[in-house]
């Protein structure tokens, strides 16, 4: 089974379920989890994550967590509960997280988010694009304030403010010029496209944006690669599809 908490309308967590279903052949095998800011407290998504780990426990199958972060700390029942889980690979998308899981006695390997193995298909139209959650945060309300030509984008037609596009790929094609998000996904659109975008994600993104300003777009590229060799290894090498070095 693969699990994408979000499932559907967030177009961040769109790419990430598009990119694995694409890459993973056969996961009969194993309870493969994926999907952004998955470790997140207090929240359902994570006790439904723990109910399937749990399951997949029962039935003997590989367990997993693929490229995920951590956005909110867990509850004390929520950590005991994922430490009782014997998990067989847990990758993760940043440092931050990588050092909350081994604070809370999880092992895990530093790879990136899978999202930056998506691939833009079109230049795109030079603007101003702007993608924000409601409510806006002071700072970003000012930054809007000064700029001329915007487009507001919603990635989720929940919460978003703007247009929702319905699909990944069109955002990821559209964007040039300038990203202005509130959101972290489309700030790794806009380093896959290789355009300025300023981050208002309150700390979401610092750590993701210091390593690409470290390694670049291609050591990204490679350390999201990463997660399916480490995959690979542990499920089979014939169960996933493997296109960069990694």
């Amino acid at each position: 089974m693969i699990f994408n908490y979000a499932n559907a309308p967030n177009l961040g967590d769109k790419c990430i379920d598009d990119i694995m279903k694409s890459r993973i052949l056969d996961h009969s095998n194993a309870m493969i989890i994926g999907g952004g800011g998955l470790i997140y407290g207090n929240e359902p998504h994570f006790n439904q994550c723990l109910e399937l780990l749990e399951k997949g426990k029962n039935e003997g199958k590989k367990l997993i967590l693929l490229g995920v972060g951590a956005t909110n700390e867990l509850t004390s029942d929520q950590e005991t509960r994922l430490r009782k889980i014997p998990l067989d690979l847990v990758t993760v998308r940043d440092r931050i997280t990588k050092e909350y899981l081994e604070c809370i006695g999880i092992n895990s390997e530093l790879c990136a988010d899978i999202s930056f193995l998506a691939k833009p298909q079109s230049r795109g139209t030079p603007n101003n694009y702007v993608f924000a959650i409601r409510p806006l945060s002071l700072n970003l309300k000012l930054r809007i304030r000064t700029l001329n030509h915007l487009e507001y984008v919603a990635m989720d037609p929940r919460f978003d403010l703007g247009t929702y596009y319905g699909r990944w790929q069109t955002v990821l094609d559209k964007i040039a010029g300038r990203v202005i998000s509130a959101r972290l996904h489309p700030i790794i659109f806009a380093m896959i496209k290789g355009i300025p975008f300023e981050d208002y994600t309150s700390g979401k993104a610092i750590s993701i944006i210091e390593d690409f300003n470290l390694i670049g777009l291609d050591g990204m590229i490679k350390r999201a690669e990463r997660n399916f060799k480490l995959l690979a290894e542990v499920i089979g090498d014939d169960k996933v599809k493997l296109e960069h070095d990694c």
